[in-house]
C-alpha cells in the first residue's frame, strides 16, 4: 500500500516580463485552466530552490528569485499543503515543455508553458483559485511600477 505523505510543500513562480506572465496551460477531461509554474519540494530542498528548479525543469526558463510574495495552506486529497508563491525575474530561455510534464503530456492531459499578456489574466481560469488574488495583486504592482 502506498502511504500518503503527511504534508506537501509546493513552490510556484510569478514571472512577469515585458507585459506578460509565464503560465502553464493545462487541459484535462472536463477542465481547461492555467497555473503558475512550480511544484513539490524534493528532499532537503528549500522552497526557494524548488521554485527556481521547477521552472527550469518544466519549461527551460531561467529565473532569479526576488522574494516570497504569498503563502497559504489548504488540504487536497486529504493531505495538508503549504504553497509558497515567489516573485521571480525572468533571466533567459524560451518556454518549451520539459521534465515530468513532457512525459505526461497527452491530448487528454495537456501541458503547454506560455507567455500571456497580463491584461488577459483576469479572464482566464486560474488554478488553484485561492492564488488568483495574489497573482492579480502582483500584476497590479507590476503595472504600477512597484515591482
Amino acid at each position: 500500500m502506498i502511504q500518503k505523505p503527511a504534508h506537501i510543500t509546493r513552490a510556484r513562480a510569478i514571472i512577469l516580463h515585458e507585459g506578460k506572465i509565464l503560465l502553464m496551460h493545462r487541459r484535462k477531461p472536463g477542465i481547461e485552466y492555467y497555473a503558475l509554474l512550480g511544484g513539490k519540494l524534493e528532499d532537503g530542498e528549500t522552497p526557494e530552490q524548488a521554485c527556481v528548479r521547477e521552472v527550469m525543469e518544466e519549461c527551460g526558463v531561467t529565473v532569479r528569485l526576488v522574494r516570497e510574495y504569498y503563502r497559504d495552506q489548504d488540504v487536497f486529497e486529504d493531505i495538508p499543503n503549504t504553497h509558497y508563491l515567489y516573485l521571480c525575474d525572468y533571466v533567459e530561455g524560451v518556454p518549451a515543455l520539459g521534465g515530468e510534464e513532457l512525459l505526461r503530456n497527452t491530448p487528454e492531459n495537456y501541458y503547454a508553458p506560455m507567455w500571456l499578456p497580463i491584461d488577459q489574466v483576469a479572464s482566464l481560469t486560474l488554478m488553484p483559485p485561492q492564488h488568483v488574488p495574489a497573482i492579480l495583486a502582483a500584476i497590479k504592482e507590476y503595472e504600477d511600477g512597484r515591482l
